[in-house]
């Protein structure tokens, strides 16, 4: 009976606890260099967000970091971004927290750069940028998720409903045991 209680109180317990996500760490993504138009695609890499830069070149171009709340693209090479409909990076996610805003932050130094994002993608057009020292350039992307779910909040008497159900059946329990023994 104890380790039906302790069994109980644990799924109690996981159903008032909340969801926890927290951006992009331990989520996979696939960065893809695009050119001349968003459809195009010349390189696509994959790896897990963790420690450490996830992509260390992306078509000798361009290094990208991902943390979990903070994307960081550096230049590898010195040069201009041509023209065309699309001329950038795009990073798409599986697993990682809903996507809600993506913002360059002011200390960047490579762009000028366009930022388009859905709730699981960001995308980077560098559409006629200009990088003249690649090794002191970076574009820092800020991105904001959507809030956690929480866990369900259940009514105020379940808990002790669920209790008392639990004391009935275990004393009837008892009570049927010491009615069913045989008499010697």
């Amino acid at each position: 009976m104890r380790s039906f209680l302790t069994k109980v109180a644990i799924i109690a317990f996981l159903i008032q606890a909340g969801v926890v996500e927290a951006g992009f760490i331990g989520s996979k993504v696939v960065a893809d260099r695009r050119y001349p138009d968003f459809t195009t695609i010349l390189e696509s890499r994959t790896a897990t967000v963790g420690p450490g830069v996830e992509f260390t070149s992306i078509i000798g171009e361009v290094s990208a970091d991902i943390s979990d709340n903070r994307i960081t693209v550096k230049p590898l090479i010195t040069g201009t971004y041509g023209g065309g409909a699309f001329n950038g990076y795009t990073f798409t996610f599986t697993g990682a927290s809903k996507i809600t805003g993506v913002t360059v932050d002011p200390t960047s130094t490579f762009g000028p750069v366009i930022v388009s994002f859905t709730f699981n993608q960001i995308a980077l057009n560098y559409g006629g940028a200009t990088v003249d020292f690649p090794f002191a350039a970076q574009t820092l992307l800020n991105v904001t998720f959507a809030p956690s779910a929480p866990g369900v909040p259940l009514p105020s008497g379940l808990c002790g409903g669920l209790a008392a159900l639990l004391a009935v059946g275990y004393s009837r329990k008892r009570v049927f045991r010491c009615e069913s023994r045989p008499v010697l």
